[in-house]
């Protein structure tokens, strides 16, 4: 799997803008802003595939946004593609590790919804650890949610 940062907007909305994967990230209609700023790090996930050298094709699967909390804190935002379901675990604990050999980052921090467990497991599997609770702090679709804080601390 390869890792690395993109400044390509059309590459990360490619990914969240994904009808499978839109209600999930942004929850209202029109294009789904992805902001450019040198505290934000877009990180692209691809494949090889293929068995002859001359047809190795690279894809996308998916997109991890760390959005910078204070100079050693981020906090990512995940996205898979429908067909490369089963593979999230492995591109954010790719990305978190990208994140701390190539940066200031110390402690990677995520407030998954309690109405998403499967996310939370990614992030259990990843090494995150159960921080702290925040009730009723999300919003979607209409509905409140609560939030569990996770951490995951540099190495």
């Amino acid at each position: 799997m390869i890792i690395e940062r993109t400044f390509d907007a059309d590459a990360v909305r490619s990914v969240i803008g994904h009808p499978d994967i839109r209600p999930y990230t942004y929850d209202a209609d029109g294009e789904i802003p992805v902001p450019m700023h040198e505290s934000i790090y877009h990180l692209t996930a691809k494949e090889d595939f293929g068995y002859d050298p001359g047809m190795i094709e690279t894809k996308m699967i998916g997109t991890v946004s760390f959005l910078q909390v204070n100079p050693i804190t981020w906090n990512p935002h995940v996205g898979v593609l429908p067909q490369f379901r089963g593979s999230g675990t492995e591109v954010l604990k790719r990305a978190c590790e990208w994140m701390f050999v190539n940066t200031q980052c110390r402690k990677i921090v995520a407030y998954p919804p309690t109405s998403n467990p499967k996310m939370v497991r990614v992030f259990e599997k990843c090494g995150f650890r159960r921080e702290g609770y925040s009730p009723k702090s999300f919003l979607w679709r209409g509905e409140v949610f609560d939030r569990v804080l996770m951490g995951k601390e540099k190495p």
